[in-house]
């Protein structure tokens, strides 16, 4: 199985990015999945959304249709967002607006929203109520928030704080839950659906 981690964050050196890698080097020691994709969105040249992109212009085929050829072949999303003025910045939500329901489509994804203080919670509901309609994309019912993130999941121990062994192990838990979750959903898209049938959601 495969599953692919997408840091939100358009900073270059950024929290999320952080968390994205310690995500990714926890999928390997647990042997959760056999393959791990992470997709920076700081540094993934992916063009906004227009309608360019239904004649598959030139300026799509080198940024957006790498990405996609790499989301399409993961079993499931890890979607790693700061909390930007209580939103989910703008280069997450347009990759929403660009796969097919056979890219995202029916596969689990677990949101991890990471905040400086003690927010985080706003880009879980955005997410939960935005984003999933036509790209079909499944959130499991859990979900991660790191609070206080720049003083947890860091490589020097001095650099954490009394939360950090805490939040290491409800990752590890609910790592654990999203690969069974795609080891379930591999089930279900093997299942006779026609997913161009109706392309957009209700």
């Amino acid at each position: 199985m495969k599953v692919s981690i997408i840091t939100g964050s358009h900073r270059s050196n950024s929290q999320s990015a952080k968390v994205g890698s310690y995500l990714q080097k926890q999928i390997s020691e647990l042997k959760l999945f056999k393959e791990t994709y992470l997709l920076n969105l700081a540094h993934a040249d992916i063009p906004f959304w227009d309608e360019d992109l239904k004649e598959t212009g030139d300026k799509w085929k080198d940024t957006w249709k790498p990405v996609e050829n790499e989301l399409r072949t993961s079993d499931a999303f890890i979607i790693v967002t700061p909390e930007w003025n209580g939103m989910v910045p703008s280069k997450l939500k347009n990759l929403f607006l660009l796969p097919k329901a056979d890219v995202m489509g029916h596969k689990p994804a677990l949101i991890v929203a990471i905040s400086a203080g003690m927010g985080g919670s706003y880009p879980v509901s955005e997410l939960r109520s935005s984003g999933y309609k036509n790209t079909r994309i499944c959130y499991i019912p859990e979900h991660i928030i790191i609070r206080n993130v720049e003083q947890v999941l860091n490589e020097q121990p001095d650099e954490n704080n009394k939360n950090d062994i805490y939040i290491r192990q409800r990752i590890d838990y609910v790592l654990t839950m999203l690969s069974k979750y795609a080891e379930a959903f591999i089930h279900l898209r093997n299942a006779d659906f026609d997913l161009f049938k109706y392309p957009n959601g209700m």
